[in-house]
Parts: structure tokens; sequence; C-alpha cells
């Protein structure tokens, strides 16, 4: 009968210490958590406590619209306006250019060296006689431009006009132009002209722990 009651005792003994030991362990847990739990927050510099940041809207520039537009198609040649030829640029239209040779429509007589007069050796003396090339003038008719000073412009035959270089005398070329017709909301900051997202820094709270 001893020997029970002192066994109970014990079992008694053990169950009070185990349930103070729970108790001492809530207790500091408890308060370990409520020393964990306070924090001291500042207002977020990113977004001045707003949570959220607006920038300009990428897309339309801030102007809260896109232009609309539409591609009109023709065939002209913006060089020579559809008449397929162009005013020579070597002889600005004219068909002719200044002789090369020349200056005044005759050069120098070459068989007498511009003088109008010939030495010979005769037999024994020297005869000097008119120049039968030049008859005596010392110069000769441009054979270039047979004394007209000028010469057909070599670029376009004395024409004036040669092919368009930009359609090859086609007359056209295609092109496509984009017209203005209108306005349009911008998609994708729905007119406002800016979009707002949340703070990456404190994640739309406005705050964040110091």
């Amino acid at each position: 009968m001893k020997k029970f009651f002192t066994s109970r005792y014990y079992l008694l003994l053990l169950v009070s210490s185990l349930s103070l030991l729970s108790c001492s362990n809530s207790g500091s847990s408890s308060y370990s958590e409520g020393e964990t739990n306070e924090y001291t927050w500042r207002e977020c510099d990113n977004c001045n406590g707003d949570g959220y940041i607006s920038e300009v809207c990428p897309k339309c520039d801030g102007l809260g619209y896109s232009l609309k537009k539409h591609t009109e198609e023709g065939y002209s040649c913006p060089t020579c306006h559809g008449q397929s030829q162009k005013i020579c640029s070597e002889c600005n239209g004219n068909g002719y250019t200044p002789c090369y040779n020349c200056s005044n429509g005759t050069v120098r007589c070459t068989y007498c060296s511009g003088s109008g007069r010939k030495t010979t050796f005769v037999i024994d003396e020297y005869i000097t006689t008119e120049c039968v090339m030049c008859n005596g003038r010392g110069y000769q008719t441009c054979g270039k431009c047979n004394g007209d000073r000028r010469i057909f412009c070599s670029r376009c035959m004395g024409d004036g006009l040669v092919s368009c270089p930009t359609c090859y005398g086609s007359g056209g070329t295609k092109y496509s132009t984009e017209v203005i017709d209108g306005k349009k909301t911008c998609s994708k900051c729905d007119g406002s002209g800016s979009i707002r997202y949340t703070c990456p820094e404190c994640d739309g709270r406005g705050k964040i722990k110091q």
C-alpha cells in the first residue's frame, strides 16, 4: 500500500513539472513573437507613400491618342513629273556646247606655224612664199566646229533633253505615302497619357520597414 502511494506521488510530481515547463516555454515564445512584430515603418521614397508609380505612356508619348493613318499609292516620277525626259545638264537644254578646239572658230595654221609664209629650199637658195594652206592668213577654219564655235552636245546629241535617270524614260515610278485622317485613343494608357504600376520598392504598401 505504501509503495502504491509513493508511485502515485512521483507520478503527480512528474505531471506538475511537465505542466510548469510547458507554461514556461509558452510564455517565452509569446514574448519573442511580440518582440519580433514590433517594427518601425517609414514612407517609401520611391513612390512618395502612394504605393504606385506613374510614368508617361511610351506608346503615345503622353498624348493619350495616336494618329490614324492610311496609305495611298500612285504612279508618278518625282524627277520628270511624268514627262519621261529632263533638260540636259551638259548643255542646259541648248543642244550645243562651246567648241573645245577653238575660241573664235579658227585655229592656227600648223603648216606655217601661224606666220602665213612658208620658206622652202629650191636648188641652191631659200625661197619664201605665201602659205598655200591658209592663203597667207596664218590661221584656218576650225575642223571641229567648222567655224561655228559650237558643237553638238555629246550627251543629248543636240536634242537638249535626256531620258529621266529616275524612271529611265518610262514617265513614272510606283510610290506610296501615309495620309493622316484622324486620331484614335491609345490602347496602352486608355487615353490618360500615363501608366501606373505597383511600386517595386514597397510592393504597393506606400511604406517600408526601417
